[in-house]
């Protein structure tokens, strides 16, 4: 009766081990995904440069001031598409929307595109952990509503489980790092700010998504 019972419950775990799907079944050929999820920028050192403006004249003069930039959490979304270019090694394009809001500041909209390398080392037979980095450039909508390009990097660490052979689950953490942007807002009468210099930013970038094999 006892080895009868054992049977049955050895059988009731190892079925869906064995009918569960394989990441290496999505280790080859074209792949497209989604995510969205929290992102934290780091507080930055910032630095401005206020005008006064007399008339008649005109006769204008400038200072520069100090004020530190310190981000709410704010949240994220990418997109991605690419391909195996190797057994668990992937070469892939991605986009990535941020916004944020700086304390006392005008929200700030970032849109990055970023080429990525990542290496996949299968944990199970429906688990995989993922390591890589990109390189790419953010455009970031800010202060007085301008925009400025600059260059970025960025670690990432993930997890994907495989709901079917073609879809998967992903979860991931990303280091971004960003080049200070500049904004700024032509001249106008009386005291106004009209530059705003931001040293370069981190981004702590936490998703969860789907990836989808082509």
């Amino acid at each position: 009766m006892g080895c009868a019972v054992i049977k049955r419950l050895a059988l009731c775990v190892c079925l869906p081990l064995f009918f569960a799907p394989s990441v290496e079944a999505a280790n080859h050929g074209w792949y497209w995904g989604v995510e969205a999820g929290l992102d934290q920028a780091s507080d930055a050192a910032a630095s401005g440069e206020y005008a006064l403006w007399y008339l008649p004249g005109p006769t204008v003069w400038t200072f520069r001031y100090v004020d530190p930039a310190e981000f709410s959490l704010g949240f994220v979304g990418f997109a991605t598409v690419g391909a195996f270019a190797a057994p668990n090694f992937r070469i892939e394009a991605e986009a990535g929307y941020r916004n944020e809001q700086p304390d006392g500041r005008d929200r700030w909209q970032e849109l990055t595109l970023m080429l990525n390398g990542l290496y996949d080392i299968a944990l199970s037979s429906s688990l995989m952990l993922s390591l890589g980095g990109g390189i790419g450039v953010d455009a970031i909508n800010g202060e007085y509503d301008d925009t400025d390009t600059v260059f970025a990097y960025q670690g990432i660490a993930g997890l994907s489980y495989a709901l079917t052979p073609t879809t998967e689950l992903t979860v991931k953490y990303r280091l971004t790092e960003i080049g200070g942007p500049s904004f700024s807002r032509p001249l106008t009468p009386f005291v106004r700010e009209f530059t705003y210099n931001v040293d370069k930013l981190e981004h702590h970038s936490v998703s969860i998504g789907l990836r989808f094999a082509l």
